[in-house]
């Protein structure tokens, strides 16, 4: 909704940037967004092409996006601190850790029977890399 369509207390249907009363999105209620012109055309086009039905869900869509990219370069941030202070666990005592917890987690939901397993004693519903 934009301005206009609050004080006549009806919905006002956005195109591209501008509402159908002629109000822009820089003038809307969600605050003052001042886009390059190179910008406020891709986001018109996205708008057109239906693949967001307002400019306010594509530009919340690319904040959103600009969020998770920080979050990650957080992390892999994080991940480079703990490394460097020595903080780490070698990759292959990681992989047979995680092959032993599904070992595990399979062995309480197999339906196999200890008589139908093979000679070995081993489930044909266990991976064989998982299985000890």
């Amino acid at each position: 909704y934009c301005r206009h369509a609050e004080r006549i207390n009806s919905k006002c249907v956005w195109i591209g940037l501008h509402c159908e009363c002629g109000i822009s999105l820089t003038e809307s209620e969600h605050g003052s967004l001042d886009l390059p012109a190179e910008t406020r055309r891709f986001v018109d086009t996205l708008v057109t092409s239906g693949e967001y039905s307002t400019a306010q869900h594509a530009v919340a869509d690319g904040v959103r996006l600009l969020m998770t990219r920080k979050q990650l370069r957080d992390d892999i941030q994080r991940g480079i601190a703990e490394l460097d202070a020595g903080q780490w666990i070698d990759g292959k005592e990681v992989f047979s850790e995680l092959r032993e917890r599904a070992r595990q987690l399979i062995e309480k939901q197999d339906p196999c029977p200890p008589a139908y397993a093979d000679r070995n004693g081993k489930s044909p519903h266990i991976p064989t890399e998982i299985q000890k």
